[in-house]
């Protein structure tokens, strides 16, 4: 299992004590878009194991989480890359949604500096209802 799918398996099995020892103390996360918007909040960046648990309670309370496969996955030394596809409802609209994934990890020491999530964001824009309002740029 590579360190990646590691990473995963401790967010999956909500294991924030595992993932945090994965981390360097101010790892950066990018979830999808840099800068957050209140009305999406998985947009944003998130630093360190405070970061990371912020993300994840918004991944728990935006989300019921239906599925999350992970694909391919290439590791080196430093970097690693990964694709799957997921499926979630959003608690909030009862709507689903669906996206292929990339994402990106930057190592240092062995440790996650940098985390970057990519994911179809016209879906989940449309699964949260803003379809048609103005969303964050």
């Amino acid at each position: 299992m590579t360190r990646l799918e590691q990473f995963f398996s401790c967010l999956g099995s909500a294991d924030l004590e595992g993932a945090g020892r994965m981390i360097e103390a101010d790892a950066e996360f990018v979830a999808v878009r840099p800068d957050r918007d209140a009305r999406l909040p998985l947009y944003g960046t998130f630093r360190g194991a405070g970061g990371l648990a912020e993300f994840c309670r918004g991944l728990a309370s935006a989300f019921e989480t239906q599925a999350f496969e992970i694909g391919d996955v290439v590791e080196t030394g430093s970097l690693a890359y990964a694709s799957g596809r997921f499926h979630h409802v959003v608690r909030a609209t009862g709507l689903p949604f669906a996206s292929d994934f990339a994402v990106r990890l930057r190592y240092r020491d062995g440790l996650i500096t940098h985390y970057q999530f990519y994911e179809d964001t016209a879906r989940l824009e449309t699964a949260f209802g803003l379809v048609g309002r103005e969303c964050a740029q």
